[in-house]
């Protein structure tokens, strides 16, 4: 029921937009009444913190998948920085549930379930800098300025080659600059 409500969640937030969504529109659209919506989610933010939730779910097996090779496989900077920007682009591809999740009034439940893929992130990238020589009390930092550059890029630029290809030059030229 749960997978329910936020699959009919996710399409009322797109063709309704954030602030016209209500509960009862989710709850009639996945054939469920109110009351049991309510057991699951008591506000539409909660309905956003779950599909948010989700979203980062979906990105940390993806992600984990990406890390989990590159560490297998310990290639080289521009492979590395290739690997990751491809796969922070998939994760986050431009739709209008993706944009809601991001430009939606923000509660501190959806902030930090957000923050935690990042947090994610990072650590991964630290550990990757000190695979290349980074020093160890400074690799935190730069893998915390290259995770929110990227996104940010990501999350405020449209997407195309062009951009993806921009991204991988800013990190390859960061990482290579100890």
């Amino acid at each position: 029921m749960v997978d329910r409500i936020l699959e009919a969640a996710a399409r009322i937030f797109v063709e309704q937009g954030y602030h016209e969504t209500t509960t009862n529109h989710v709850a009639e659209a996945a054939g469920v009444s109110v009351g049991s919506l309510y057991q699951y989610f008591p506000n539409k933010d909660a309905l956003l913190v779950g599909l948010a939730e989700r979203h980062v779910a979906e990105a940390v097996v993806g992600l984990g998948a990406v890390a989990g090779e590159l560490r297998a496989a310990a290639p080289g900077v521009e492979a590395t920085c290739r690997a990751f920007v491809t796969a922070a682009v998939a994760v986050n591809q431009p739709d209008q549930l993706h944009h809601i999740l991001w430009t939606a009034p923000r509660t501190a439940a959806l902030q930090e379930t957000l923050h935690e893929l990042d947090r994610l992130l990072m650590e991964e990238v630290s550990w990757h800098l000190q695979r290349f020589g980074h020093p160890a009390d400074l690799a935190p930092l730069r893998a915390a300025l290259l995770v929110t550059s990227v996104s940010a890029v990501i999350h405020e630029h449209p997407q195309g080659d062009v951009r993806d290809e921009e991204l991988v030059r800013f990190c390859v030229a960061y990482v290579n600059n100890r």
